[in-house]
């Protein structure tokens, strides 16, 4: 008798998924965007509202949000663009390069495509998008973001924001200038640094966690991220029977507290014997 294969820890780590989009009571479009690709099929994967598991294959799985700038000219457009072009650079991405050069080349190049149509078509001069992405493969998660849409780490009782805003409120925070709660309320709060698409040239910040089993990532537009707090996330997510009930109340939350703009939440959660227990993952990120 032949012995079985030893699968590698890329196809043995699974993710479990739930994807939620929502107009809000406001607007009357959805400028945000959202995917799901399986990097090693090239296969889109989740729509709105649907739950799925999966393998994580050995190129990886890629969750980004992208959120059009709030009601400037084609942000929808903006958004669809820079999620598509995105998947499609990083599946062609040659593989043996770092995780990190893929994601940050892919990002680069959906800003490209979006500053090229806002320049060629009168129409859609002005659009641009912000984008979180996270490419999930080999027991680690490389987060990728442009813009405010945020990316957050739910681990055993603490929920941790992985992306640092780009912004003015921001700004005023890192070096104490106001408080978290001052900041809920500044004036300038929702005035973004960098976009996609508002220049020839963007530089995302970059951000790797090492994955334990039981790890819940969650990627949110600002629709979500600014009503809703980290702590009631966390308490959500944990709370709900399952990660589609989470979105639903989440988003739910969101609109209950006025609903003004687009909302877009993915909750993802990992598992697989070959991930480290929590315990054995030192604390903290790398930047």
């Amino acid at each position: 008798m032949h012995p079985m294969p030893t699968k590698s820890l890329k196809s043995q780590t699974s993710a479990s998924i739930a994807c939620l989009t929502d107009t809000g009571h406001v607007r009357k479009s959805n400028h945000d965007a959202f995917i799901v690709i399986d990097l090693t099929e090239a296969e889109s994967m989740g729509s709105s509202g649907e739950f799925i598991t999966c393998p994580i294959g050995e190129h990886g799985l890629l969750l980004a949000i992208a959120d059009g700038i709030g009601g400037a000219s084609a942000g929808d457009i903006a958004s669809q663009m820079a999620t598509e072009q995105l998947a499609r650079e990083l599946v062609v991405a040659p593989k043996k390069k770092p995780v990190s050069e893929w994601l940050r080349k892919g990002i680069k190049a959906a800003n490209h495509a979006i500053r090229n149509a806002s320049q060629a078509n009168p129409e859609y001069q002005g659009m641009g998008a912000t984008i979180t992405a996270a490419i999930i493969t080999d027991g680690q998660v490389v987060v990728g973001q442009v813009g405010d849409s945020r990316a957050y780490l739910i681990r055993e009782g603490q929920i941790n924001q992985v992306t640092k805003d780009p912004s003015l409120v921001r700004m005023a925070l890192d070096p104490g200038q106001i408080t978290e709660q001052k900041a809920a309320h500044f004036r300038f709060r929702n005035v973004i640094l960098h976009a996609l698409g508002a220049e020839d040239e963007v530089e995302p910040e970059l951000s790797s966690v090492r994955l334990a089993r039981g790890d819940h990532l969650l990627l949110c537009s600002d629709g979500l991220s600014n009503k809703v707090g980290n702590v009631e996330m966390y308490e959500l997510v944990l709370a709900s029977e399952s990660l589609s009930d989470a979105c639903d109340w989440l988003v739910g939350l969101a609109n209950g507290r006025g609903g003004e703009d687009n909302i877009t939440v993915i909750v993802a959660c990992f598992d697989g014997k070959e991930l480290p227990a929590v315990q054995e993952v030192a604390a903290g990120y790398t930047r």
